[in-house]
């Protein structure tokens, strides 16, 4: 079967699109935390955006880089 027309593709995008989405969302909420003086708080929320962004990436290396 061809991975172009698979639903595994379609599912690896899917997810991809969730944990960039979630990354952003978190992103946000740091940004929010710092603006109103919770560094810490702020601190911790990035560290979960940069997780999930790292997610995304290993969704979009398998969706680039599959090979069958």
């Amino acid at each position: 079967m061809n991975f172009n027309d698979s639903q595994t593709k379609v599912n690896l995008a899917k997810s991809f699109a969730a944990e960039c989405q979630a990354g952003a969302r978190y992103q946000f909420m740091a940004k929010m935390a710092q603006q109103e003086g919770y560094q810490y708080m702020s601190m911790l929320i990035r560290t979960l955006a940069h997780n999930e962004m790292a997610h995304a990436q290993q969704f979009f290396n398998k969706i680039i880089y599959y090979k069958l």
